[in-house]
């Protein structure tokens, strides 16, 4: 295959590939709007997004999957709160400032 043949066949992949993590993405987003209450399409979705590269938006979900059922008294409440701070930080400067 030629450079330029292999450049429009690694396009054509990676183009799928975006679609197919979109239509995922999707049906996992689906699924958590089809079951408010329940937290394991939520930690399935923590899951998806930290191996496809989201960490940080991966710990957001579980932390509040964690504060549903901490007492918000709690010491543990405590630290998730000052946890998911940091992360909504890191979070929103990534989406304004991309590196």
């Amino acid at each position: 295959m030629s450079a330029p043949g292999l450049s429009r066949w690694l396009g054509s992949v990676l183009r799928r590939r975006r679609w197919l993590l979109s239509l995922l993405s999707f049906a996992l987003l689906m699924a958590i709007w089809a079951s408010p209450a329940e937290a394991l399409p939520r930690l399935v979705y923590a899951d998806w997004l930290e191996e496809n590269g989201w960490a940080d938006e991966a710990g957001l979900v579980r932390i509040e999957c964690e504060l549903v059922g901490t007492p918000p008294d709690a010491k543990r409440a405590e630290e998730l709160e000052r946890r998911r701070s940091e992360l909504l930080l890191r979070v929103r400067s990534d989406f304004l400032l991309p590196s």
